[in-house]
């Protein structure tokens, strides 16, 4: 199980930047946390992991950014449990401004996150891309009115039978068919 945490690398020190971290389930255990390691992992934040059925992991971070609230999309290949060294993704999807809470499809064919750009109805909105043949990724557009709203939403996912599209807004969860997803293409 993965998740995201603050704590010290060695678990009883300070405080650091947020990196993902996750645990194995070892018999009737849990092991203690580890951390995803150097090659997701960079002095500044990694947060908001999602995964594909191959095992790539897509997350945010804002490394390699002068501004912290910038943060941009990244993805990593886990080739015979490895994970490889974090790919920025491209223009389509990351800009000058925050791009995070990423959700990615399980065969990769499209992937929704949260983004605080200009031109959006609120502080931050859920924005999509699909992939195209040649493995490049469309220009994300805003998913519209229907879902984002004056405030922000965040947090995106689908279930793993693919109908129902999950998402939060001002505190709370809501929740819609997936049939958005197919009219956006």
């Amino acid at each position: 199980m993965y998740f995201i945490s603050d704590r010290a690398l060695d678990g009883k020190g300070d405080k650091k930047d947020y990196d993902i971290w996750y645990i194995e389930e070892r018999g009737d255990r849990w092991s203690e946390p580890i951390n995803a390691g150097e090659k997701i992992n960079s002095s500044k934040n990694e947060y908001y992991m999602s995964f594909t059925k191959t095992g790539t992991m897509y997350f945010s971070s804002n490394r390699n950014v002068d501004n912290t609230n910038n943060y941009n999309i990244y993805s990593s290949k886990s080739i015979e449990g490895e994970f490889q060294t974090p790919v920025k993704l491209s223009n389509a999807i990351n800009s000058d401004f925050y791009e995070a809470d990423i959700f990615v499809a399980p065969d990769e064919s499209y992937l929704i996150f949260s983004a605080n750009k200009p031109g959006g109805y609120g502080s931050g909105d859920l924005y999509i891309s699909f992939r195209n043949a040649n493995d490049t990724w469309t220009d994300a557009k805003n998913v519209g009115s229907e879902i984002n709203a004056e405030r922000s939403e965040y947090c995106p996912f689908v279930t793993a039978d693919g109908r129902y599209f999950f998402y939060t807004k001002q505190n709370d969860i809501y929740w819609v068919d997936t049939s958005f997803i197919d009219k956006l293409k």
